[in-house]
C-alpha cells in the first residue's frame, strides 16, 4: 500500500525531502515508518517526533491505511517532558532543586532583585475624593 509522507521544519532539512509517496507493508504503524526513515538518515536517529495521520495527531501504534497522509513533526520547544514511546507514558526530566539556605554571592549571576512583597492593588490615577465632593 502507499502512504503520503510529509516532513516538517527541521525534519525536512534532515531528510532532504519535503513530501513523498512511499510503499509500506500492511499493518505498518506510524512509529515503524518513522523508524524506517530514522534508519536511512543518521541525523534522525534518537530524535523524537510527533506523528500526524490525516492531519490529526496520532499515537505511535496507529496502523496506517492505503492513501493515508502521514506527517512527522519535530518537538516545538524541547519542553520539560519527553514521551517514552515504548511505554506510551510521560517521563519527567529531573528539575533543579531550590534551597532556602544562604547562597554565596560569588555563586550567583547578576539578576535584578524584586521587592519581597508586591502590591496587588492597582494604582489609581488622580486623587481620592471625599464622600459627596465633586
Amino acid at each position: 500500500m502507499r502512504v503520503h509522507v510529509k516532513f516538517f521544519a527541521i525534519f525536512r532539512e534532515m531528510v532532504g525531502v519535503k513530501t513523498e509517496w512511499t510503499e509500506v507493508a500492511d499493518d505498518t504503524t506510524v512509529e515503524s515508518l518513522w523508524k524506517q526513515y530514522a534508519a536511512r538518515s543518521a541525523r534522525l536517529d534518537g530524535i523524537r517526533a510527533a506523528y500526524a495521520v490525516n492531519k490529526k495527531l496520532a499515537k505511535p501504534d496507529q496502523v496506517l491505511q492505503d492513501g493515508d497522509e502521514v506527517g512527522f513533526l519535530p518537538p516545538v520547544s524541547g519542553g520539560a517532558e519527553r514521551l517514552d514511546h515504548e511505554n506510551a507514558r510521560k517521563v519527567r526530566k529531573p528539575r533543579k532543586k531550590t534551597t532556602r539556605s544562604v547562597i554565596s554571592s560569588g555563586a550567583t549571576r547578576s539578576v535584578p532583585v524584586l521587592p519581597r512583597k508586591i502590591s496587588r492593588t492597582p494604582a489609581l490615577a488622580g486623587g481620592a475624593r471625599e464622600n459627596g465632593s465633586k
